[in-house]
């Protein structure tokens, strides 16, 4: 609480301290004062447009918690388009495509091709478009990803990853 009572007064104090607001919105939603974290985040992204974490905190929020999924896509949208490079709001909004919304559309795998367009060669994007691939029993487009993933693993010299994604392969 002591935290909370400091943040707030900075803020009445001076409105423009953004990690302020974003660590406030943080103490609300972990309180479950859901409205209250989504109320703060909107703020944010009205006045840092440019914020894709705020917009991709509301994503989250409204995946996880208020059950909106079409807020959720539009905020995660929003997050991937302002930092196309955030690999972790393209995996959200696949989750939210493949287990939430426009189940079996096809989005899950449009947007997945959105991320690999920003992020060329990202194995954050080869590994889950392989696992697409591979759930709808299309082993060699999943194999073509996995073996681009591990190149990407071994030339980074990650060893734990290469040897998973060794595995993944094998197992195909």
């Amino acid at each position: 609480i002591s935290r909370v009572n400091f943040l707030t007064g900075q803020l009445k104090e001076n409105k423009l301290l953004r990690d302020s607001w974003m660590e406030l919105a943080l103490y609300r939603k972990g309180a479950a004062d859901y409205k209250g974290a989504e109320e703060i985040w909107v703020y944010v992204t009205k006045i840092w447009p440019l914020n894709y974490v705020a917009f991709a905190n509301l994503g989250d929020l409204h995946v996880n918690y208020l059950k909106d999924y079409g807020k959720a896509e539009a905020y995660l949208l929003e997050a991937v388009s302002v930092e196309p490079t955030y690999i972790e709001g393209y995996r959200r909004l696949d989750n939210l495509y493949r287990f939430h919304y426009k189940v079996g559309s096809g989005a899950d795998l449009s947007i997945l091709e959105r991320g690999l367009e920003n992020n060329p060669n990202n194995p954050g994007i080869l590994v889950p478009l392989a696992e697409y691939y591979k759930e709808k029993g299309n082993n060699a487009k999943a194999l073509e990803y996995y073996r681009l993933a591990l190149s990407e693993a071994e030339k980074a010299g990650d060893t734990g990853f290469a040897d998973a994604l060794k595995k993944e392969i094998e197992n195909l």
